[in-house]
């Protein structure tokens, strides 16, 4: 538990008081809870520029023995079968490289997969992990929904609290693991 301690003076009936106020703020397993918007957004700071969001060359690394490639090549597929104007293919080359998926069991973190694709970066980036409960799962629907979910972020969408959208920001509380409406909405609206 941490305690933020704030003193603010009152003054009333010629009496200055000082009030210490104190704010617990409870941190469970190293990460503060916070609630997604219900409905998926698109955050203009991530993604591509509008007309340079078709053609992305994708590369995927893998580490350690748990192979990703499978729900990386459904999450790609949802990206090119989807109506905005979005796509990408696998390259040959990291230095040529938009995105790069990487999958490794990282023990000391929780989530199960990472994005992290500003504007003026590239290559982005996914990371996902072997070694997540998610994972370890051993259900292909769940890893393709994973995929799918973090190469979103790839193209600017955020997480949000909706369970029938693939931007569910919880891989247990997520129905889909395909491109939903709202998702395409979001894509054609900033990228068609």
């Amino acid at each position: 538990m941490y305690k933020i301690v704030k003193k603010i003076k009152i003054s009333g009936q010629g009496i200055t008081k000082t009030l210490a106020l104190t704010i617990a703020l409870l941190v469970f397993n190293s990460a503060i809870a916070f609630a997604y918007p219900y409905n998926a957004t698109m955050d203009y700071s991530w993604g591509f520029d509008k007309g340079a969001s078709r053609g992305k060359i994708i590369m995927y690394y893998q580490y350690g023995a748990m192979n990703w490639r499978s729900h990386v090549d459904f999450g790609v597929n949802q990206i090119n079968n989807n109506p905005a104007a979005v796509s990408c293919y696998y390259g040959s080359s990291y230095n040529s490289a938009d995105i790069v998926v990487s999958s490794n069991y990282w023990t000391d973190v929780t989530w199960s997969g990472s994005a992290y694709a500003p504007k003026s970066v590239k290559p982005k980036t996914v990371k996902l992990n072997s070694a997540s409960s998610s994972a370890k799962s051993g259900s292909s629907w769940l890893c393709n929904s994973i995929a799918t979910h973090e190469l979103t972020h790839i193209w600017g969408l955020n997480d949000c609290d909706n369970s029938n959208s693939i931007c569910c920001g919880y891989d247990s509380s997520r129905n889909v693991n395909t491109i939903t409406n709202d998702v395409t909405t979001l894509l054609k609206s900033r990228y068609n």
